[in-house]
């Protein structure tokens, strides 16, 4: 008897899992179709992210320049790409990278095969690659409320050539049994996230410590959704940089959390800003605050992030640092060798990670902030080969903060 009841309970819990499971994969085989960067040049190509059960044919991108409408025999191009798996989940994560495409151009594209079908037409548009002015959104500690899809419905409004994401974006900590917080939060974006006149917006994304697991080895253990949901880069990396026209150029940095802040990633951010410093517009995205407005200044992570970037900062004349983590609204004076300047002589740290997540309370009389409040927001950015601009916006729409160069 007891053995019976044994078997029960483990086909119980078997059967449990499974449903749970197959909760998570949609009614339709293919689902959550998004944009990346694989490689560093954004005007010539563009990554297509899309999810299906796993009973795909392969991982494919039929597209042109013109829109056809579903029809899958009158798209000019065809581009075959990878596609991933994590164990315990059923679902086959297909990315695709198109390679030669023309810069500030529109595509229209469906993704699918003859066995599981074809999605409806999506279409975006490739960076310029000329002085054209830039256009983007970032932020970052977004989570699962419902009310984050109110903030990224105000982002896209602003109709931004891409999203730069300052990492916490699910909050799902790297656990499989979490996974369905980034099914919410792809729903959220998928249906969200497009311009006004129906564009997909791309998304570039920094890792944050709640995409990760701190006691796994492997770079895929440690942080599975982000290598595995999103590629960015042809090898597993978690820093990296991507250009956006000829005048502006975004460090992806990793405050600790699969890399060092010294080490390989040092040196490398030392070689890269050296090869890009003639780029007149240079910004940093990354989580943890080197400057925080409601963790501790000497927090371990704001000093390793002070002692090891600041002078590479300082010496290649980064411009504007936009730092998260804290859940907070922030804008510092200038700043360089760790001391207040005249504007235009140092950069401004902007943050501080409050895009959906509630707010903390802010400390606005340490001696490096020039404002810092309680508001949910998102920054909006302007970058072109005259100037830069930026605005904080909140979850009214209301700028609450603005600069420029």
């Amino acid at each position: 008897m007891k053995l019976v009841v044994i078997i029960l309970t483990l086909c119980l819990s078997s059967f449990s899992f499974a449903e749970a499971l197959e909760n998570w994969i949609p009614k339709n085989k293919l689902s959550y179709v998004y944009l990346t960067w694989e490689h560093e040049n954004t005007s010539a190509h563009i990554t297509v992210n899309y999810h299906s059960r796993l009973n795909y044919d392969l991982a494919q991108v039929l597209y042109s320049t013109r829109p056809q409408y579903g029809v899958v025999s009158n798209y000019e191009f065809r581009t075959t790409g990878e596609t991933r798996k994590l164990d315990g989940l059923n679902r086959a994560f297909h990315n695709v990278t198109i390679n030669n495409l023309q810069a500030n151009t529109t595509y229209y594209f469906v993704v699918g095969d003859m066995k599981t079908g074809f999605s409806k037409e999506y279409k975006f548009q490739t960076i310029p690659k000329d002085s054209s002015q830039v256009r983007f959104v970032t932020g970052g500690d977004m989570g699962t409320k419902d009310s984050l899809e109110d903030m990224l419905r105000l982002a896209a409004k602003t109709d931004p050539h891409f999203v730069a994401i300052g990492g916490d974006v699910s909050y799902a900590n790297a656990k499989l049994k979490n996974y369905k917080r980034w099914d919410k939060w792809l729903q959220m974006w998928t249906r969200s996230m497009v311009t006004t006149d129906g564009k997909l917006i791309p998304m570039v994304l920094a890792i944050g410590n709640h995409e990760v697991n701190i006691f796994a080895r492997k770079k895929i253990k440690k942080a599975p959704f982000y290598f595995t949901l999103f590629k960015q880069t042809p090898k597993l990396k978690s820093y990296f940089y991507k250009k956006f026209g000829d005048h502006t150029i975004i460090y992806f940095l990793d405050t600790g959390h699969v890399s060092y802040y010294g080490g390989n990633q040092k040196k490398w951010m030392k070689k890269t800003m050296n090869t890009f410093k003639t780029i007149r517009n240079q910004f940093a995205v990354y989580h943890v605050p080197l400057y925080p407005s409601h963790r501790s200044y000497n927090g371990p992570q704001s000093m390793l992030g002070r002692i090891n970037w600041i002078n590479v900062f300082d010496k290649f004349n980064l411009d504007l640092a936009f730092e998260n983590h804290d859940h907070t609204f922030k804008v510092t004076h200038p700043l360089k060798g760790g001391k207040i300047v005249n504007h235009g002589e140092g950069r401004i740290y902007l943050g501080d990670g409050c895009w959906g997540k509630s707010p903390r309370k802010a400390d606005p009389s340490r001696w490096y902030l020039k404002t810092a409040t309680e508001d949910v927001h998102f920054w909006y950015v302007t970058s072109s080969d005259r100037n830069y601009t930026y605005q904080g916006i909140d979850e009214n729409n209301k700028i609450i903060f603005s600069g420029h160069e």
